[in-house]
């Protein structure tokens, strides 16, 4: 199995909606860290390559949306 490291920034504002986001994926098959900055936090979500980049992707959406839709 290929594990895959994703990395996905989140600005101050919406830190938490990550961050749930990422606690909410399986935590027996993908991990993830939380690297703040000054301006929001980094997340690096490991495990196997299809299962991080699926909430990769899922952040990245997540991010996309306006406030008053996510």
């Amino acid at each position: 199995m290929v594990e895959a490291t994703f990395v996905v920034y989140a600005p101050k504002a919406q830190v938490a909606k990550v961050r749930g986001l990422v606690r909410s994926q399986s935590p027996e098959v993908v991990t993830w860290r939380e690297r703040r900055t000054l301006f929001g936090s980094e997340f690096y979500v490991t495990g196997p390559a299809a299962l991080a980049r699926e909430a990769h992707e899922l952040a990245a959406r997540l991010l996309s949306w306006p406030d008053r839709l996510g």
